[in-house]
């Protein structure tokens, strides 16, 4: 410290391994005739990170690959301080949860405040730019106008929200969004686990079934059978007045499901599982992008489930399919398209009443086995819903878009 003005201090998050980048390696291209720079998506990243977070006062990120060779420095410019700073490493992961690298923050710091809140925060930032990271490749690459923008609906909503993706939905699929989002503060499951309907209460309000539900903040979708998460990159949920951005819904809060893209790398996943009532499924998922620049891309999903839940007599089946296409006509058009269809053939499960009072008291009724079939074979539930949204997204300058939805 030569003038006791600038001082620093370092947090790295357990489990980051030391990373060593070739020095003189930075995030950068030329145009190739002209030798103007061109700047890099990763570049993008970081500058459009710090500027959407004053408290920053710079962003590094240590990119390295498996094999070791042709590491990355991306690194913002860096704010003005007097003060002490706090520098927080933690990793830096890609939307396929890969580790790629390093992200170091590094925080404006005013002596006795609580370091593990600033280390929350970093590992919250690095979670936000995961989810903007589709492979280490895509960092070194031309940014396009449209990145960061939510063309496509790929990013998230500017909205207070909670996310619930990856794990979570992966060990769900079979059970349905309202198994995954449970865990989330305020919302309460709104049937019993194991219907072909699934409901969800969000700070006490049930949410309408034909209002509440989006499919990529679009137009709703109906709610009537419980709405299979296999072909769901993330769900969202949004509380209270968050809603009324979508116009007439319940204040309850809206749940926004956004389904899978093709990535810039070919998905090829196929997987099964099962329960110990006898349940048992299989899930395809596959992913490929076509054409000289990759601007057509095609995600398919589909899956088959014997449905078993612990009542006797309550055993059904059901399916489910589902595409994803996107297209970027130009740097500022992109067309997409989203089609599902799934059905399910299961036993409803019938509710018992209180009975009627009798001479100002209620009679107690007796709990029935949970095991048992209240209503009969016979209660059959057979829904089917088919969801076809189109969606077209221009950019008529920085920030400023049109978008049309069918």
């Amino acid at each position: 410290m030569p003038d006791g003005t600038r001082t620093g201090r370092g947090i790295v998050a357990i489990g980051l391994a030391a990373l060593c980048i070739a020095p003189g390696v930075l995030a950068g291209e030329s145009d190739g005739e002209s030798g103007a720079p061109v700047k890099t998506y990763g570049q993008a990243l970081v500058d459009r990170t710090v500027n959407d977070h004053p408290e920053l006062i710079a962003l590094n990120l240590h990119v390295r690959p498996p094999d070791g060779e042709h590491g990355m420095i991306i690194a913002s410019k860096r704010r003005d301080r007097v003060g002490e700073k706090l520098e927080i490493r933690v990793p830096l992961q890609d939307t396929a949860g890969k580790t790629i690298g390093a992200m170091q923050a590094v925080y404006a710091y005013d002596r006795g405040e609580d370091e593990a809140r600033f280390l929350s925060r970093a590992q919250a930032l690095s979670g936000e730019m995961q989810r903007q990271i589709p492979t280490m490749a895509r960092l070194g690459q031309p940014a396009r106008p449209t990145d960061g923008l939510d063309i496509g609906g790929t990013q998230s909503l500017p909205t207070t929200k909670q996310v619930v993706s990856g794990k979570a939905l992966s060990e769900n699929e079979q059970e349905g969004y309202a198994e995954a989002i449970k865990n989330v503060a305020g919302v309460a499951p709104g049937n019993s686990k194991g219907s072909a309907n699934d409901s969800v209460n969000i700070r006490g309000i049930k949410l309408n079934l034909f209002s509440n539900y989006r499919l990529n903040g679009g137009v709703p979708i109906a709610g009537v059978i419980t709405m299979p998460i296999e072909n769901k990159a993330r769900l969202e949920t949004l509380k209270g007045a968050n809603a009324l951005q979508y116009g007439v819904a319940s204040p309850a809060g809206i749940v926004n499901m956004i389904p899978k893209r093709a990535g810039e790398n070919d998905v090829l996943s196929i997987s099964g599982a099962g329960s110990n009532f006898g349940q048992y499924g299989g899930t395809v998922d596959v992913g490929h992008r076509f054409g000289d620049g990759k601007e057509f891309g095609m995600r398919l999903n589909a899956s088959a489930t014997k449905l078993e839940n612990g009542v006797r007599g309550m055993d059904g089946d059901g399916e489910f399919g589902s595409a994803g296409l996107d297209y970027r006509a130009s740097d500022r058009l992109t067309f997409q398209g989203d089609f599902e269809y799934y059905r399910k053939h299961v036993p409803e499960q019938a509710g018992i009443t209180l009975l009627d009072p009798v001479k100002g008291v209620i009679p107690e009724t007796a709990v029935p086995d949970p095991r048992n079939l209240l209503s009969g074979p016979w209660a059959v539930y057979t829904p089917e819903t088919t969801n076809a949204q189109v969606r077209a997204d221009y950019l008529v300058a920085d920030n400023v878009k049109v978008v049309t939805e069918v």
